[in-house]
């Protein structure tokens, strides 16, 4: 039998309520999570980039109009507006677009680990 993670509630420096707990990072079951979030969710999440000097605070203007799969990226598509999240690896696609080698997998996806705010 395999020991189940426990989530853990912490507080955020800006006094926030995060309860934080492990995901798989593999792309089926990223796949399943995100779009579980963007077709059920999309109006109760934000979302967007968080890297050292930007955070991108985004929320949907309405449902997706696409999801899809292409070469390990899901596409989440509001309208023109839309973005490519790698979630699994990635080789020469359909198109005939090469990726180098040492791109091809992402390694450790950075969604392995999921924070929920209480705002």
């Amino acid at each position: 039998m395999t020991a189940v993670a426990r989530s853990k509630l912490e507080t955020d420096p800006d006094g926030a309520a995060v309860e934080i707990f492990p995901l798989p990072g593999d792309e089926t079951s990223l796949e399943k999570l995100l779009r579980d979030l963007f077709e059920r969710h999309w109006d109760k999440i934000t979302f967007g980039p968080l890297i050292q000097g930007a955070a991108w605070e985004i929320r949907a203007p309405h449902a997706p109009t696409h999801l899809g799969m292409l070469d390990g990226y899901l596409t989440v598509a509001f309208g023109p507006s839309h973005f490519h999240l790698c979630i699994g690896p990635h080789a020469p696609n359909s198109i005939g677009v090469s990726t180098k080698p040492a791109l091809q997998s992402p390694g450790a996806c950075a969604c392995s680990t999921a924070r929920v705010s209480s705002r």
